[in-house]
C-alpha cells in the first residue's frame, strides 16, 4: 500500500511541482505574499524553540493529526497519547498508510484555518495571512525534522516509499496551502489547470 501512495503521489506532484514554479512570479508579486513569507519564518523559528523546550507540544500536535486523518477515514479513536518520549493514538479498525503517514506531510494548522479566510475583512487580511504563514512554516520546520529513517512510522512501510510518498503528499499539500492563502482561489485554479496541462505534456513524452 505505501509503494502504491508513493506512485499516485508521485504522479500527481511531479506535474503540480513543475506548475507551482510556473506560477511563482505571480505568487510573489500578490500584496500579501511579503506577510505570508514573515509568518513562514516567524512560525519556523516558534517550530525550532517548541521543539527544543517544549517537545511535548508538537508531538501531541503530531499525535492530533493522525487523529483527525483517522476521523476523516471513518476511524473511531480510542486513545491519543503524547507524552517527551513520543506518543501513539489507538482507533479502530485495520491501520492505514494515510494515517500513519499524515503528521509528516500534512500542514494541519493550516488546513484548519484556511476555510475560515472569506469570513476576515479586508482589512484585516494581511494578519490572517501572515498567521496562515506562521503555521505553515512551524510545519514546514517540524515535518523536516521528524522526516528521519528512526520513525517507526516511516520505517512500517519501508523507508524508500515511505519517503517518497512523503515528499510527494507534502509538496502538493503544503504547495495549496501556501498559493490558496496569498493567491485565494484564482491562483489555485490557475495553478491547477497548469499542472493538468504539465501532466499531459509528461504522458505524451511517456507514450
Amino acid at each position: 500500500m505505501t509503494w502504491l501512495l508513493a506512485l499516485v503521489g508521485l504522479l500527481s506532484a511531479v506535474p503540480l511541482g513543475l506548475a507551482l514554479a510556473d506560477i511563482a512570479p505571480d505568487w510573489t508579486r500578490q500584496p500579501t505574499a511579503p506577510w505570508f513569507g514573515g509568518g513562514v519564518l516567524a512560525g519556523a523559528a516558534i517550530g525550532w524553540l517548541l521543539v527544543r523546550k517544549l517537545p511535548l507540544l508538537p508531538i501531541l500536535e503530531h499525535e492530533m493529526t493522525h487523529l483527525l486523518t483517522a476521523l476523516a477515514l471513518f476511524r473511531r479513536p480510542r486513545q491519543l497519547l503524547a507524552a517527551d518520549g513520543g506518543g501513539e493514538v489507538v482507533y479502530d479498525g485495520r491501520g492505514s498508510t494515510l494515517i500513519r503517514l499524515a503528521p509528516y506531510a500534512v500542514p494541519t494548522l493550516t488546513l484548519l484555518a484556511l476555510p475560515f479566510a472569506p469570513l476576515v475583512a479586508q482589512a484585516q487580511r494581511p494578519w490572517f495571512v501572515a498567521l496562515l504563514g506562521l503555521t505553515w512554516g512551524y510545519h514546514a520546520l517540524t515535518s523536516l525534522l521528524e522526516t528521519r529513517p528512526q520513525q517507526p512510522d516511516l520505517r512500517q512501510g519501508g523507508l524508500i516509499p515511505s519517503f517518497v510518498a512523503v515528499a510527494a503528499f507534502a509538496t502538493l499539500l503544503f504547495g495549496v496551502t501556501a498559493v490558496a492563502a496569498v493567491g485565494r482561489m484564482p491562483l489555485v485554479e490557475r495553478w491547477l489547470q497548469l499542472g493538468l496541462q504539465r501532466g499531459r505534456a509528461l504522458l505524451s513524452l511517456l507514450t
